[in-house]
């Protein structure tokens, strides 16, 4: 894979820094010390943490915006938080995904996964400290929710009877027993398929994808058309390498056993920038498909 070398620097400045980070004790803490920081300098979580604090705000502070059933209770009562609260967490799910999936897939992308794996670093430090670092990020995103309740709920030109007390054990509820425990099952379910795909192609179509062992032999023994290519390539430099692992390659990309659905899933990730529609995390980077239309 071909990396630009912008983000070959920054990836060996977050190597080093990563690396004395992790050299001294409380390497899980280390860890997810280190994910939470890169995540809060990403805009992505700024955008998310502001399109949802604006979105709320308009609900609780404009009648003609409703989130929720409504009806004629207070909207800062348990009841229209819960409800708020609730349809939020559904909906920020795509914003976890991306948090917590791209944590597997940037490492594979930028090489830095297998240095990471070839350390003393445990797996569970490694993989639950990043978990860790991107689930926090999450949290803190998702506080704009009810913070955004907040503020919309003592506006001057709100109609007070529309709102009541503002109790912080209200709030406290709706974020930790109502909002967490979604964010937390969506955050590990996408984290896990990501953690075990592993590949650039199993998360464009969403679920783990398997070679067909049979299909590759025969494109292997039968492909002597494809290794001439190959050669007439080599002679004209295009290729720089020995052309027979690249078409080796190319036979087990050929053979990968997809379905109909596994590849409109590609070509909807490839239309939208590169984030899978159905699991809501980022396969490559937007900038690779600048045109995809």
């Amino acid at each position: 894979m071909i990396i630009d070398a912008r983000c070959r620097l920054t990836t060996e400045k977050d190597s080093e820094y990563f690396r004395k980070q992790t050299q001294k004790s409380g390497m899980f803490g280390k860890i997810a010390a280190f994910e939470l920081r890169y995540q809060l300098r990403q805009p992505i979580f700024w955008i998310a943490s502001l399109i949802f604090f604006a979105l709320v705000f308009g609900a609780v502070g404009i009648d003609r915006v409703t989130i929720g059933s409504g009806g004629n209770v207070h909207k800062n009562s348990p009841k229209g938080m819960g409800e708020i609260v609730m349809i939020m967490t559904v909906f920020f799910m795509f914003v976890s995904t991306a948090f917590v999936a791209n944590v597997i897939v940037r490492d594979e992308e930028t090489g830095f996964g297998p240095i990471i794996r070839s350390t003393r670093i445990s797996k569970f430090d490694y993989l639950f400290g990043r978990f860790t670092g991107a689930f926090a990020s999450v949290c803190l995103a998702f506080l704009a929710v009810p913070l955004a309740i907040w503020i919309g709920s003592v506006m001057p030109w709100v109609d007070p009877e529309t709102m009541g007390p503002n109790r912080l054990d209200q709030y406290a509820f709706a974020y930790v027993w109502l909002a967490l425990p979604g964010l937390f099952l969506t955050s590990a379910m996408f984290f896990t398929l990501t953690t075990i795909t592993r590949s650039m192609m199993g998360a464009y179509a969403g679920r783990k994808l398997e070679l067909d062992d049979a299909v590759y032999r025969s494109e292997s023994e039968t492909g002597h058309r494809n290794r001439a290519i190959g050669h007439m390539l080599r002679n004209f430099n295009m290729i720089t390498d020995d052309p027979a692992p690249v078409v080796e390659l190319y036979f087990q990309q050929c053979s990968i056993a997809v379905t109909c659905r596994d590849i409109a899933v590609m070509a909807a990730t490839l239309a939208n920038r590169g984030v899978n529609p159905v699991t809501g995390k980022q396969a490559i980077r937007g900038e690779t498909n600048p045109h995809p239309t």
